[in-house]
C-alpha cells in the first residue's frame, strides 16, 4: 500500500528540475542588456570568478582527488571546463549580442544530437535509425527557427548569431560526453568546482588574447549585481545544484519533460519582458524541435 506522502515525494524531484530550469529562463533579462555595454569575454570571466569562489570550499576539501585525476581525466576536464563552461558560455552570450535570444535558446536543444554523435565516436555507443530520423527532424526545425523565411543571408547578424548559438551547443554537447566519463571518479560538487576553476583559467586566457577594455574593472564593479545574479541565481550555481539534486531522484523520462520548462519559460519571458517575439514558423519549428528531442530522450531512456 502506497503511503500518503509518496505522491508529493515523487513530485519533489521533477519540481526541483522544473524550478531550476525556470530560474535559468530569467537569465536573459540580465544577460541581453549587459551585452550592450560590457564585452562578452569580461562578462564570462566575471561569472566564472564568482562561481569559482562559491565552489572554493569544495575544491579545498577535495584537492588531493583533483591532483590525482590523471592524463585522460585531465583532458576530459579541459573539455568540460574550457569547452563546455568558458567557451560554451562565451559563444552563447555572443549569440545574445547579435540576435534574438529566444532563437539562441531554442537552438541549444540540439545539444543531445551533438552529445550522441560524439558518444558514438569517442565511446563507441550505437546510433539507431530512429535517432537519425529524429535528429534530421530536429536539425530541419533548427534551420527554420534560425531562418524562418528559409533564406540565408551571409551578411546578416542573424547568421552570426546562429553560428555562435550552434558553437555553444557544440561545446555544451561535447561537455556532456566528457562529464559522463568523469562522473565515475568525481561526485557532482567536486566536478562542478573543477569545471568552474578550469573555466576561470580559460576565461582569463581568452581575455588576454582578445584584450581587456579600458574600463574593465570599472564595468565589473558597476555591474556586480547583475553579474552575481547570473552567476549564482539564473545561469549558474544554484540552478545547477538544484537541477542535479532533482535529477538524482527523478526517472529519465519524467526529467525530460521537466527540462522542457526551460525553453518554454525562457521564450515566454523574452517575449513578455524584453519584446523578443517569434513568428508562426519559428513557433511551429520550435515545437517540432522540442518534440524530436523529447522523443530522442525517451528512446534513449
Amino acid at each position: 500500500m502506497e503511503s500518503k506522502g509518496a505522491g508529493p515525494a515523487k513530485l519533489k524531484g521533477p519540481v526541483q528540475i522544473a524550478a531550476a530550469v525556470s530560474m535559468r529562463s530569467l537569465d536573459t533579462i540580465f544577460r541581453k542588456p549587459l551585452t550592450g555595454h560590457m564585452p562578452v569575454v569580461e562578462m564570462v570571466l566575471a561569472e566564472h570568478a564568482i562561481g569559482a569562489l562559491a565552489f572554493l570550499p569544495v575544491l579545498l576539501r577535495n584537492w588531493k582527488k583533483a591532483v590525482g585525476i590523471g592524463l585522460r581525466g585531465g583532458l576530459y576536464l579541459i573539455g568540460i571546463g574550457a569547452g563546455g563552461s568558458a567557451l560554451g558560455l562565451f559563444f552563447f552570450t555572443e549569440a545574445f549580442k547579435y540576435g534574438n535570444p529566444s532563437v539562441a535558446i531554442l537552438l541549444q536543444k540540439t545539444q543531445p544530437i551533438i552529445a550522441v554523435i560524439l558518444a558514438a565516436w569517442l565511446l563507441g555507443e550505437r546510433v539507431t535509425k530512429r535517432f537519425a530520423l529524429l535528429a534530421a527532424i530536429a536539425l530541419a526545425s533548427s534551420f527554420f527557427i534560425a531562418f524562418p523565411g528559409g533564406a540565408v543571408s551571409l551578411t546578416s547578424a542573424g547568421i552570426r548569431a546562429t553560428a555562435y548559438a550552434l558553437l555553444a551547443a557544440l561545446f555544451w554537447g561535447s561537455s556532456t560526453v566528457f562529464g559522463r566519463a568523469l562522473t565515475r571518479s568525481f561526485e557532482f560538487p567536486v566536478l562542478t568546482a573543477l569545471r568552474y576553476w578550469v573555466g576561470l583559467a580559460t576565461s582569463a586566457a581568452l581575455l588576454l588574447i582578445i584584450g581587456p577594455s579600458a574600463q574593465f574593472m570599472q564595468l565589473a564593479f558597476w555591474n556586480i549585481v547583475p553579474l552575481s545574479l547570473m552567476a549564482l541565481f539564473t545561469g549558474g550555481v544554484i540552478p545547477l545544484m538544484l537541477y542535479y539534486k532533482g535529477l538524482s531522484t527523478t526517472k529519465a523520462k519524467v526529467a525530460t519533460f521537466a527540462e522542457m520548462a526551460y525553453p518554454v519559460a525562457a521564450v515566454a519571458v523574452n517575449w513578455a519582458v524584453l519584446g523578443f517575439t517569434l513568428d508562426a514558423v519559428q513557433i511551429v519549428s520550435g515545437a517540432a524541435l522540442l518534440a524530436a528531442i523529447a522523443l530522442m530522450a525517451l528512446g534513449e531512456s
